[in-house]
């Protein structure tokens, strides 16, 4: 058996050799990845659910008291408690299943034609209340009034959510985040930029990848279980676009989407995207629901 091992090895070049020394590194890499998530995931998935659990172990407490009435505002706590949680739970399911059907070339594309600026303008609108907690500026530009594309509607807010969901996860107080729309090369540009935290040069040529996190920490504003970004990718590359990053650290990040200017041939010349409008909400509470 060794000396077959050795025969392999004698008839390969120098060149193959490295290159299967490059593949192993790759794959144990990849494996010390896996665990890191599934550790990073067993996390986020138990911190939600012993929230809520302490908090009905709670409330009943004070139901067994007899000290419901007046504990209304403690309880509204509790409660208040149990559903933020809940939705970082919903979260992290729909990461998880999102992630199964790419896999599995399970997730589809829905093309219609929708104004993207429209589109763009209320999914901004939808978080500025969020904005305004942080105490951060949100500013919305287009260069221009309307153009419409195909695409799914649905999944290109899961983008623009994420996006934004992490620019205000890494955007400190008083800090600054834009989103901009512009047509570029016959192409629909949206660039979502902040002047927060910012990310290494080592960590942006890997952010998009699997199981990789900007950061590691498990710090309250700043969690995350590192497959949002993948998917992002995913989603927009199912539109036959692309997404890239450019990042300083200390200084700021800036997201550029770009998706390609095409319509289908359909009856109505323009989907109205007013008629989610009260789908978005909840989406926006389940993606916000870890800020």
């Amino acid at each position: 058996m060794d000396i077959e091992v050795n025969e392999i090895y004698r008839n390969m070049s120098i060149e193959d050799l490295v290159q299967r020394l490059k593949d192993s590194e790759a794959n144990l890499e990849e494996s010390k990845l896996k665990t890191e998530y599934f550790a990073n995931l067993s996390h986020e998935l138990k911190t939600p659910l012993n929230i809520i659990l302490g908090s009905m172990q709670l409330i009943e407490l004070h139901m067994l008291n007899g000290r419901i009435q007046d504990s209304e505002k403690i309880l509204e706590k509790y409660m208040n408690n149990m559903k933020q949680n809940a939705l970082r739970l919903l979260r992290l399911i729909n990461n998880i299943i999102d992630l199964t059907k790419i896999d599995a070339n399970e997730l589809y594309i829905e093309f219609h034609n929708y104004d993207i600026v429209d589109i763009v303008k209320n999914v901004v609108k939808s978080i500025e209340s969020y904005a305004r907690i942080k105490s951060v500026n949100i500013k919305f530009v287009s260069e221009i009034e309307s153009q419409v594309i195909a695409c799914d509607a649905d999944k290109i807010e899961r983008i623009l959510l994420n996006l934004l969901s992490n620019a205000l996860k890494f955007t400190n107080e008083n800090g600054n985040i834009d989103i901009t729309i512009k047509t570029e090369d016959k192409q629909i540009c949206i660039y979502v930029e902040d002047d927060g935290v910012g990310i290494h040069e080592e960590k942006l040529k890997t952010i998009f990848k699997r199981f990789r996190k900007v950061d590691k920490s498990f710090t309250r504003n700043r969690q995350g279980s590192g497959i949002g970004l993948s998917i992002v990718k995913s989603l927009v590359e199912m539109h036959n676009g692309t997404i890239s990053a450019e990042s300083e650290y200390g200084r700021g990040s800036r997201f550029i989407v770009q998706l390609p200017l095409t319509t289908v041939d359909e009856h109505n010349n323009v989907n109205l995207y007013s008629q989610f409008q009260d789908e978005i909400l909840m989406r926006v509470r389940v993606e916000f629901s870890d800020l």
